[in-house]
Order: C-alpha cells, then structure tokens, then sequence
C-alpha cells in the first residue's frame, strides 16, 4: 500500500516524464479532499510560489473537478520579498497596506479554505534582521483576523510543499537540475503517500490505525509516563 512504502521500495516506482505527471494529479487531488476538505460550493485559496506554476494549475483543476464554487491564486515570489527587505526602509516595512490587510481578513466572513503551497530557497544572506523582524510583526498584526480563523478552524487551511529546482538544487547539489527536481519530488510524493496508488485511501488507513492508538491510550487512563534509560541516563516523567 502507499502507506507502506519504504525509500528502498520507492526506487522501484520509476518516475517517468508520465508517472510523475500522473502522481502529482493525484498529490493535487489529495490537498483537496483531504488537505483543506473542500466541499462543494465552497472557494479555494491558493497562496503559490511562482516557481511551482505547472502543479498549481494541477491544484486549480482538482478543486472544480470537486466541485469548487471559485478559485483565486495569490502568486508570490520569494526572491523579490528579499530585494524588498533590503531596499525599503524600516519604517515602511513596519507598516502593512490597509488593502492588502483587508485582502486576507475579508476571507473570515465568506466561506473559503485555504491551501498554502510552499517551497525553500537558499538562505538570504546579509539581511537586516530588524527589518526582517519588523516586516514579520506588522504582516502577523494586520492579518490577525484572518490568522484566528485559521487556527480556530473556521477557514480550513493546509500547508502543502512542491518541489523546485532552487530547493532541489539544495537536497541534490550532485545532481543536474532536472535530476535534483526529479529526485525532489519523488521525496514528497514518497512522504505523502502518492508514488502509488489511491493516496486518499492510504491516509484514511493511516488516520484510522492513528484514531486506534489515541482511543486505546486514552482508555488507559494513564496519569504519567515515565521513561528510564541506564544507558543514557534518562529519567523523564510525562504528565
């Protein structure tokens, strides 16, 4: 099952041009019955790197094929937010456009999920970590509204990786770009549960062995767990 793929029985699903194609329809396919659990009518948000264009658009089908109501694509690009950071003035940066705010806040009172798709690039040197900070604080301020409805469930929202070349480029330094990006991808689909076969089927096993183990330690009614190594000298109680 994918569920039970190994890194050793990953090698055996070759990733061709049309396989990969193929898998990642269904990675996209995942993010949305299981990721965000979009329901029909409703609207999706994708937050999308401009790097990872092709699988976004995989993403924007697999969401009116279930049925969404609209999709709308806030592209960004991580190397222009940098150049911003070194260029604009503190002050600017400690201050977040009244537009842009509503932009995120205005998705609280209307019934949308939300699906953040993100990717890594090499780490920013020479940055001005105040401006850094600042920039991050006046973002978490502004949008805090929309931040709340996250994290109290009233808008679903999921983080999903892709791969790229500049974040395979860093797993993979030894390979061609194509390779690394290649190789990438197989890491995610593998962790995911997509190089084979139906992924919403394998993660709703998975969920259910998961919902097992909860209800069996909670039917032990357990007060504490404590842990003992000689060896290592541990001696950690969990209460």
């Amino acid at each position: 099952m994918a569920s039970e793929i190994s890194s050793a029985q990953a090698e055996q699903c070759p990733l061709t041009p049309e396989t990969l194609q193929t898998r990642l329809k269904a990675y996209a396919q995942l993010l949305i019955a299981r990721g965000v659990v979009l329901r029909e009518g409703q609207t999706l948000i994708v937050q999308a790197p401009v790097e990872a264009y092709e699988f976004t658009r995989l993403v924007v089908e697999a969401a009116f094929a279930a049925g969404a109501k609209d999709v709308s694509v806030r592209w960004g690009d991580t190397p222009c937010g940098e150049t911003r950071l070194r260029h604009a003035a503190l002050e600017t940066l400690k201050e977040v456009s009244a537009w842009l705010a509503d932009s995120f806040n205005t998705y609280t009172r209307e019934d949308v999920a939300w699906l953040a798709l993100e990717t890594e690039f090499p780490p920013p040197v020479g940055l001005d970590l105040e401006k850094v900070g600042a920039a991050r604080v006046a973002s978490m301020r502004a949008t805090k509204p929309f931040m709340d409805a996250r994290m109290s469930g009233i808008v679903h929202w999921n983080i999903a990786a892709v791969a790229s070349v500049p974040w395979a480029s860093l797993v993979y330094p030894d390979l061609a770009p194509d390779e690394a990006l290649t190789a990438l991808w197989r890491d995610v689909l593998l962790c995911s549960r997509c190089l084979e076969g139906d992924p919403v089927v394998a993660w709703d096993k998975h969920i259910a062995v998961n919902d097992a183990f909860r209800d069996k330690l909670n039917a032990a009614e357990f007060s504490e767990l404590h842990f003992t190594s000689a060896s290592t000298g541990t001696d950690l109680r969990v209460g």
